[in-house]
């Protein structure tokens, strides 16, 4: 995985769970979002071509475990072995690191802007509250005792 977003997991699961879920709704998301490194997604890989022909990575994606994105590139890495193209898709994984990485900080700082926007909220004043006159609250007790 990569180093800032299992920092951010093992800091708070829920947060990061909660951030992957909204980002997981942009309409881009399947386009760039990556969890883990190049050495994984190889990884990954060694473990899918043991046996080419088992659901291994089709599992992997429907458990949620790769991103749509790493799903792509595995796939392609099982499709063909060009170096060129390898390395191409080593660059655009490079390039969606970058962009993850990006959208976690503004995730990250959109989640703390909307933290201090409920606290004020939580501060605010529903009800209108009179400021209180000196002497006001005998005097409202005694125009009170007319009605009894």
């Amino acid at each position: 995985m990569i180093k800032e977003l299992l920092e951010f997991k093992t800091e708070s699961k829920s947060e990061f769970d909660l951030m992957f879920s909204t980002l997981s709704k942009e309409h881009d998301f399947s386009q760039y979002f990556t969890l883990v490194t190049w050495g994984d997604i190889l990884k990954i890989y060694e473990l899918i071509n043991l046996d080419p022909l088992s659901p291994r990575l089709q599992v992997l994606a429907d458990t949620n475990t790769i991103t749509p994105f790493e799903a792509e590139i595995l796939e392609m890495l099982v499709r063909t072995n060009r170096p060129e193209i390898i390395e191409a898709r080593k660059e655009l994984h490079r390039k969606a690191v970058a962009r993850t990485l990006r959208a976690v900080e503004r995730w990250k700082k959109n989640r703390e802007i909307d933290l201090q926007i409920a606290e004020l909220e939580a501060k605010k004043k529903t009800k209108f509250e009179e400021p209180e006159i000196a002497g006001s609250k005998s005097l409202y007790d005694e125009v009170k005792s007319i009605w009894g």
